[in-house]
């Protein structure tokens, strides 16, 4: 938990720190989208994966992140339905409890990758 919970840092924490102090440099400016009253807005992106293009709803993905059950039983399962739910792609991990199989049967309308 020390690892993942809130404030946990690996080690002496040097590196989340550095991270922390280094964020805090910028400001995050939203710019909103305009002039959609005709009809919405439909934005994509396209990600080149060497001599594959593919065309996903935002420039953000859910990052693999492996063994999650050992925070919660439903895992990678349900990190990719909250994916799909907030219209991210999720991107699986090699270190991950459940097969790429299983995880698109738990969330079929998800951009997996």
């Amino acid at each position: 938990f020390t690892y993942v919970g809130p404030k946990g840092v690996a080690d002496n924490g040097d590196t989340y720190w550095k991270n922390l102090n280094a964020i805090k440099r910028y400001d995050l400016l939203p710019k909103m989208a305009t002039g959609a009253s005709v009809k919405p807005f439909v934005f994509t992106h396209t990600v080149h994966f060497g001599a594959y293009a593919l065309q996903v709803p935002q420039p953000i993905f859910v990052c693999p992140m492996g063994v999650q059950t050992v925070l919660h039983e439903g895992g990678d399962k349900e990190t990719a339905q909250g994916a799909k739910d907030a219209n991210v792609s999720f991107c699986y991990s090699g270190a991950s409890t459940f097969s790429p199989e299983e995880i698109k049967a738990s969330a079929p309308q998800a951009d997996l990758f």
